[in-house]
């Protein structure tokens, strides 16, 4: 290749990345996770160009979950990889972007075709990757492919057809959005990948203003809304499942200002003061789904962490609209008429809609009064049993000790569903609660938290189990690495403690033991320590308050492994929820609510 060829060549990869990046940026990128690789070279360089807020990471599993984290908390990020398995490495993170439907860019480099055809070193097809996460072709694979070594400079800028691919880069970052989700640029270059000397950026300037809107609210959904509402004049229920953060403040306005009683997951992230709301827990109680019979429901966002509410909406068959907050289908019970995707604008635009007549029903009164007494209940528990060192209690004290503004990443198994029947009472207004319950895997949870505390700038506290973190020893890494004022704590029962619960349980035990539990002797303080984490082992409720109240005066990532033993764990999940359902029978048959709502005849 002459001198003038590999000026040429590049020339036009400087180009190319430019106008990558900077397409990126004018989309509604806001972030970008960079991990270490020679083919993407180009992309790199045109990043330092731009001056774009980015994070270094190590390995590309990790990076795809920063990028998570970082749609989570509503903004939208890009993953810059070289080629090969580094691609391959995003599968599990576009899985959980494509299913919650999260703003989430794979910025992957690549040889030039020929070199693929050809079975040149560290290739392989990687423009289709990642599209098989979503069957129904939402998922939007953009793969620029130009070859560096022809054209002119000029050219290519018309070769990437920006204009078309910012428009599809903007919708699928939108905040809410039928099309959002997951995108995969696909880009190639040749040798030489460093930038000519002397080369200055050579992109459209960045203008956030020209990024395309979310649509507005139309008639066809304020009629829906306006039906179901009738429907449930006197016997309406909202309920609230996994709700993007960006929907969460307009979602409080559209609840207290509809009135209807609140069914919340946890990981709805929305506490709204003044309105009946009634506790997950009860409704594992048989006599309340009996007793509330809602004729009307109104279900905003995805699905709910605990099956009870999709059993109970089931087995009534009211009239049901979903609110969703992308395009995914999350109905996991098949309850909802009519479904209809939102965004902030269109749920402040449904709560203005509301007059005062047309709010509330017939039965606030007397269901105010009945979920009142369910909360009394619940919370009651807690209070009148004896304080005992278990991984429900756990769940709350973490929960309690967090401050509004600050960010709680519940992992999955046991922890999310602990938090969803036992900590919702103990989560202050304003905490902003955060789960990946997309595909609900274990893998990436630290690496999530780390893309949200980075994005947001927030204090942050992650709560999940030990082959969790195990699973995501990479994300403790990168955690360390940043710097980032994260609290891990870790529930480390020696295993996996939701397998205890579930009907394989009553098999052999050392098969069990040893494909399901997955017993093993490891000290997660003592790695995070090997680390340079700072890092704290507790065994019973005064040690956790202590190293709670500790991580307030600590700057960077801190480690509390919590140890707690899976042998009496069962028992102590039964009797609680033994305690909580006696407690709500007698709330429902015995208290001030029940007594009101037999007596106004009319089913909630």
């Amino acid at each position: 290749m002459s001198a003038a060829t590999t000026q040429h060549v590049a020339e036009r990869n400087a180009a190319l990345a430019d106008a990558v990046i900077v397409s990126l940026l004018q989309a509604g990128v806001g972030h970008f996770f960079v991990c270490p690789g020679s083919r993407s070279t180009p992309l790199v360089w045109a990043l330092v160009r731009s001056g774009a807020p980015h994070t270094v990471i190590l390995d590309e599993r990790v990076a795809g979950f920063c990028a998570v984290g970082s749609a989570r908390v509503g903004v939208p990020a890009a993953v810059i990889t070289t080629s090969g398995t580094a691609v391959a490495n995003l599968l599990p993170a576009a899985a959980e972007a494509a299913r919650d439907d999260l703003p989430w860019v794979a910025c992957t480099a690549d040889r030039p075709a020929t070199d693929v055809a050809r079975g040149a070193n560290q290739t392989l097809d990687q423009r289709g990757l990642l599209a098989g996460v979503l069957a129904d072709g939402r998922f939007i694979d953009i793969d620029i492919d130009i070859d560096a070594s022809g054209g002119d400079v000029g050219d290519v800028v018309d070769l990437v057809d920006l204009g078309d691919m910012r428009a599809v880069l903007g919708h699928a970052l939108l905040t809410s959005s039928a099309t959002r989700g997951p995108v995969h640029l696909n880009v190639r270059f040749d040798k030489p990948l460093e930038p000519p000397e002397g080369w200055q950026q050579r992109g459209r300037d960045i203008d956030a203003s020209s990024a395309p809107r979310a649509h507005h609210v139309d008639d066809s959904l304020l009629q829906k809304v306006k039906e179901v509402m009738a429907a449930g004049a006197d016997a309406g229920v909202v309920v609230l499942g996994n709700i993007p953060t960006a929907l969460r403040p307009a979602t409080k306005v559209l609840v207290r200002r509809l009135g209807w009683p609140v069914v919340s997951c946890v990981t709805a992230g929305v506490v709204v003061d003044g309105v009946p709301w009634l506790p997950l827990a009860s409704l594992r109680n048989a006599d309340v789904r009996a007793a509330l019979s809602p004729r009307a429901v109104l279900w905003i966002g995805g699905n709910v962490v605990d099956d009870a509410v999709g059993l109970w909406v089931a087995a009534h068959r009211p009239r049901c609209l979903q609110l969703a907050c992308g395009g995914t289908v999350r109905d996991a019970f098949d309850v909802a008429d009519h479904r209809m995707v939102v965004d902030a604008s269109d749920l402040a635009d449904i709560a203005a809609s509301i007059s005062d007549g047309d709010a509330g029903s017939t039965l606030r009164g007397p269901f105010n009064a009945l979920a009142a007494a369910l909360q009394e209940a619940v919370e009651g528990v807690w209070t009148e049993r004896p304080a005992t060192f278990s991984e429900p209690e756990v769940v709350r004290e973490v929960a309690s000790s967090l401050q509004a503004g600050e960010l709680f990443f519940v992992g999955n198994s046991m922890p999310i569903r602990d938090a969803a029947l036992f900590a919702q009472g103990a989560i202050k207004d304003g905490v902003v609660v955060l789960s990946n319950r997309g595909v609900s895997g274990i893998d990436g949870n630290m690496a999530t938290i780390l893309g949200a505390a980075l994005s947001s700038k927030k204090r942050a506290t992650i709560l999940l189990g030990d082959l969790a973190a195990l699973h995501d020893l990479g994300g403790l890494v990168a955690l360390q690495r940043e710097g980032a004022d994260v609290v891990v704590v870790v529930v480390n029962n020696g295993g996996g403690g939701i397998f205890s619960f579930l009907p394989v349980a009553s098999l052999e035990g050392a098969v069990v033991e040893r494909f399901f539990e997955t017993p093993h002797p490891f000290s997660l303080a003592s790695v995070a320590q090997g680390l340079g984490i700072t890092s704290h082992t507790v065994r019973d409720l005064a040690g956790l308050r202590a190293a709670l109240l500790a991580t307030t005066h600590h700057a960077g990532p801190v480690l509390i492994e919590v140890v707690t033993t899976r042998r009496d764990n069962v028992d102590v999940h039964d009797g609680l929820r033994a305690d909580i359902a006696a407690a709500c029978t007698k709330a429902l048959h015995g208290g001030r609510g029940g007594d009101e709502l037999r007596s106004s005849r009319v089913t909630l």
